[in-house]
């Protein structure tokens, strides 16, 4: 795996295990169980599975969390030093108070530029596969 990979990855687990202290607004899993198939419909049972309820962390074996990682975590989500103009941090557009976005249809990037898209969520990120269709 290329390193920015594992060091995107990582900084993603902290993030997002840092993101758990914080409580969203009304944010529930709920436990149910999974309707039956219609009679007569084949359901691929693998397919089914990707759908279960997340785990309660996004922790990697090779490189669990520790309450130095989160705080770290914490500190970078939120330090504008980090952009190129060192007015913006991640938490600028990802609200954490906000789900973990800015609720505008169309975001806001660097320099005030209008973005073709919104921002998306970071709850839960760590367990999706990709980022963007595009």
């Amino acid at each position: 795996m290329e390193w920015r990979t594992v060091l995107g990855l990582s900084i993603l687990s902290v993030t997002v295990a840092s993101c758990e202290k914080e409580e969203p607004p009304h944010h529930h899993h709920h436990e149910t169980e999974t309707p039956a198939a219609p009679t007569g419909v084949q359901v691929d049972s693998a397919k089914v599975a990707l759908y279960a309820v997340l785990p309660a962390t996004a922790d990697v074996k090779t490189n669990p969390s520790t309450p130095e990682k989160i705080a770290l975590g914490q500190m970078l989500f939120s330090d504008a030093r980090l952009s190129k103009s060192q007015d913006i941090s991640c938490n600028t557009c990802h609200v954490l108070g906000k789900y973990g976005m800015d609720g505008k249809d169309f975001s806001t990037g660097f320099a005030g530029a209008k973005l073709d898209r919104n921002t998306p969520t970071l709850y839960d990120s760590a367990f999706a596969f990709v980022q963007f269709w595009d």
